[in-house]
Formats: C-alpha cells, sequence, structure tokens
C-alpha cells in the first residue's frame, strides 16, 4: 500500500504485513502508525426489481412481498394465477406520470411566457 508519512507526507511504499505497526520514515526518521487494512465493505443487499414486482389484483398496489398469500395493503387472499408479473404495468404507470409531469412543466412555463409577454405589453403602453 502506499501511504505519506504522517510528518514529511513523503509517499511511502509499505507492505501490507505492516499495517497496524508503528513504523520510521526512511525521509525524515519520523515514526507514525501503518493504518490496518479495512475488510471490503459488504455487498448492498439486493433490491427486488420491477421484473420481479406484482401487484394485488384487489388494491392494485405492488405487494410488499409476493410470496405472501394474503395483501400487505388490503389483506386480500391472492391465488396463485393472481400474482401476476406486473412489471409492464408498473413501466406503463411510470411512463404516464413522467408524461403528465412534463405536461405540467409546459403548461407553467407557457403560463410564464405569456405573464411576462403581458408585463411588457402593459409595460409599453404606460
Amino acid at each position: 500500500m502506499k501511504i505519506p508519512c504522517s510528518s514529511c507526507n513523503q509517499r511511502l511504499e509499505i507492505p501490507d504485513e505492516l499495517a497496524g505497526q508503528t513504523i520510521e520514515c526512511p525521509a525524515c526518521k519520523a515514526r507514525f502508525s501503518v493504518p490496518s487494512i479495512e475488510a471490503p465493505a459488504p455487498e448492498p443487499p439486493q433490491v427486488q426489481t420491477t421484473r420481479e414486482m406484482k401487484k394485488c389484483p384487489h388494491c392494485k398496489r405492488v405487494l410488499m412481498a409476493s410470496v405472501l398469500s394474503q395483501c400487505s395493503w388490503c389483506g386480500g387472499v391472492l391465488k396463485e394465477n393472481e400474482l401476476q408479473k406486473s412489471r409492464e404495468e408498473i413501466l406503463e404507470r411510470w411512463e404516464k406520470d413522467k408524461q403528465e409531469l412534463e405536461y405540467q412543466k409546459r403548461i407553467e412555463k407557457h403560463g410564464k411566457d405569456v405573464r411576462k409577454a403581458f408585463e411588457r405589453d402593459i409595460g409599453r403602453r404606460l
């Protein structure tokens, strides 16, 4: 591992075996502790993807756990044939929401543009 001396900032190539020990800098002779080697960070938990998400046929909400025989939201009993993959439905809803948001932004921008034009017109008349 490469680490800087805590005194003179000289970059030193330190063997991993010396991790956690105190060594002497060959450049300035100052003594400092070599940091210990940290264990790699644990893998993040796997998140259920939209491909695996399912919707309750009763309340249409995304099921909290698709292995339960009852909906966590409405308590509706789920039959095996009712547990439908809903990836396409979820993506369609997201796309629809995205389009609605873009439409609302365009309307707001148009409203602001109309107001500015109106204020400029009034300013010229005064």
